[in-house]
């Protein structure tokens, strides 16, 4: 019985799979496709934020503390999982850089994270304001020893301010 049985199978295995001839495979058609739509990323070019107003600070954090915390959140932004979870720790990030410069409205650091923060939401008007004011901030005379290296990292930087990085080069007004 074992025998017939193998034997069965081995004559099943040498018969074709199909009968008949095969269909004939026709080459695809060589018109191009369509190209697929890329969405333009839309700037906003206001920014209606005052820079000079003096909001009460809750606690007496140091600057340098807060850009840590603000640079921080900035990196998370950038490996988060999500483009919500994303935008959250942006804002966080411009919160504390916020915060950061209230307790120091001459911080060059706490100015070029504000920017940085504010390009991720597409928020180009706030960030070439601030990058003015790291400009301004790099060529007065009592503070230009700490604003001026900030300011002049900025070129270096390729892929920051991408989408108009002239215009972000020529905010710095750098000498």
């Amino acid at each position: 019985m074992g025998k017939l049985v193998a034997l069965a199978l081995m004559v099943a295995a040498c018969q074709p799979m199909y009968r008949g001839k095969s269909e004939v495979m026709h080459t695809p058609d060589p018109r191009a496709h369509p190209p697929v739509p890329v969405e333009e990323i839309v700037y906003v070019e206001d920014c209606n934020f005052d820079f000079h107003r003096r909001a009460p600070v809750a606690h007496a954090v140091p600057s340098a503390q807060l850009d840590a915390q603000g640079d921080a959140q900035l990196a998370k932004a950038q490996a988060a999982p999500s483009p919500a979870v994303r935008v959250d720790l942006v804002n966080d990030a411009i919160e504390t850089y916020s915060r950061a410069l209230h307790a120091d409205p001459y911080d060059a650091d706490a100015t070029l994270g504000l920017a940085l923060a504010y390009d991720k939401v597409q928020r180009k008007g706030c960030a070439l304001a601030l990058l003015t004011r790291l400009g301004e901030l790099g060529n007065h005379s009592k503070f230009s020893s700490s604003a001026l290296p900030v300011a002049q990292s900025v070129p270096a930087h390729t892929q920051w301010f991408k989408a108009y990085r002239k215009e972000a080069i020529r905010a710095l007004n750098l000498p």
